[in-house]
């Protein structure tokens, strides 16, 4: 028991720090770096647990070892950008790393809202007038358009407020002449309403041994002087057979003097007189259309409208030969000779008609022989409207509404083209046999 007291008594005496101090003096003991104290002693042996993420030992870490980590991210807040307080953007309210404009959203630079609140997203229409934003024009877009032109106001040369021609009454900008309608220096009238458009004809004329030649431009005609005489009319002994219309017998008749032209009116003066030949014409099945042929498809009324016109141009009463005229002149007044035709009395050297037509239509002027006045075509080619009536000359009856034609035509038998056959029709009556030869009393004739 004693021995036990002792022991115990040593061993307290190990115990106390100068013991130990001085034990710990005399032999060399190895220490946790950490703690300090020896490793024997030491909770981890000298080797203390680290913290992963700053690399202390877990007693010296802030944490423990237990970093926080940043909500947003999923970093440790030490390893966090932001130290897990992530910025949030002040228009949208999201993360600024996750919001589109990265916190700088865009401003409309016309209304200055932000763009997505803008109802044009920042792209605000423009009026396609002047090329402002439509808010900003002073026509909202809408710019006023003339109700003459159709131009906008602004571009319209009178903001809208047209000048009226005087002339014709019309908006400038509709008038063909802007307003300054041009006038024909020849008669004054304006343009549109001269005859001629500016365009006058050039008259002239000439006198001949036997009458006198006319020219239009480059249109001329030949007007014979008739003597006049005494003779007998109808159908005498070379004429006998020949259909005579309302039967009218030879009979006695004087004339006096007159001139007639040496061709029918051709198709190049009806045109330049009329200002187109009859529209018939260029419709027709038959041959008919030529400058030097004769007009036809015309009535007596369209001769009496051309005489006119005729006399407007050069101031000379020209007429339609009288039926008693006509057949003096085609029998060559007072010359010598009497033939069966005009001229002679075989119809083939003077005459256009079935035999040598074919029935084809109408021939040049002047291409058969003239007879003893230097008349041509008085038989055949085309029939020549007169300006009598029809009569028979036996009871002085007179037929007031039907005019006597003559001559016969291209498309006549040898019996119709002698110089005393007739027919007649109404004044309306037109076809492709009929035209005119034109005819002057020498008091009407005011030029020589």
């Amino acid at each position: 028991m004693k021995s036990i007291k002792i022991l115990s008594l040593f061993l307290l005496l190990l115990c106390t720090p100068q013991i130990q101090t001085i034990i710990e003096a005399q032999i060399v003991v190895e220490r946790c770096s950490v703690c300090g104290r020896p490793t024997n002693n030491c909770d981890y042996k000298g080797n203390h647990p680290k913290c992963k993420v700053c690399g202390k030992v877990k007693e010296k870490c802030p944490y423990q070892g237990n970093h926080p980590k940043c909500s947003t991210c999923g970093k440790y807040k030490d390893h966090c950008p932001y130290e897990g307080k992530h910025p949030v953007c002040s228009t949208c309210g999201v993360l600024k790393e996750n919001c589109q404009y990265d916190g700088n959203h865009p401003v409309c630079s016309i209304c200055g809202e932000l763009q997505e609140d803008c109802k044009y997203n920042g792209n605000h229409p423009k009026c396609i007038v002047c090329g402002e934003v439509k808010e900003h024009c002073p026509y909202t877009g809408n710019h006023p358009v003339c109700s003459i032109c159709g131009k906008y106001k602004e571009n319209c040369l009178y903001h809208g407020n047209h000048t009226v021609c005087s002339t014709c009454g019309e908006y400038d900008v509709r008038c063909p002449y802007n307003g300054s309608h041009p006038v024909c220096s020849v008669c004054g009238k304006l343009l549109e309403n001269c005859s001629y458009k500016g365009n006058h004809p050039v008259i002239s004329h000439t006198t001949t041994d036997n009458g006198f030649i006319f020219s239009i431009n480059d249109v001329s005609f030949n007007m014979i002087k008739v003597e006049g005489g005494t003779y007998t009319m109808g159908a005498i002994n070379n004429q006998r057979n020949t259909t005579w219309y309302g039967g009218m017998k030879t009979h006695s008749v004087s004339v006096g003097t007159f001139y007639i032209c040496d061709t029918e009116v051709t198709q190049a003066l009806w045109q330049i007189v009329m200002g187109s030949i009859p529209p018939e014409l260029s419709s027709s099945s038959y041959d008919l259309i030529g400058s030097s042929r004769p007009v036809c498809h015309v009535s007596w009324y369209d001769c009496q409208t051309f005489l006119i016109k005729l006399k407007s141009l050069i101031g000379i009463n020209f007429r339609l030969p009288t039926e008693e005229e006509w057949e003096y002149a085609a029998r060559g007044g007072n010359k010598p000779g009497h033939t069966k035709y005009s001229g002679s009395d075989s119809v083939d050297e003077v005459a256009w008609y079935t035999s040598n037509t074919s029935d084809r239509g109408t021939c040049d002027v002047k291409t058969k022989r003239p007879n003893e006045l230097g008349i041509y075509d008085m038989s055949g080619n085309v029939c020549e409207w007169t300006s009598s009536y029809l009569s028979n000359h036996n009871n002085s009856s007179v037929d007031t509404y039907n005019y006597v034609y003559r001559g016969g035509c291209w498309y006549d038998d040898a019996v119709y083209v002698r110089v005393s056959c007739r027919d007649v029709n109404g004044p309306s009556y037109c076809n492709y046999y009929i035209g005119l030869r034109l005819a002057l009393s020498p008091e009407d004739n005011l030029l020589f």
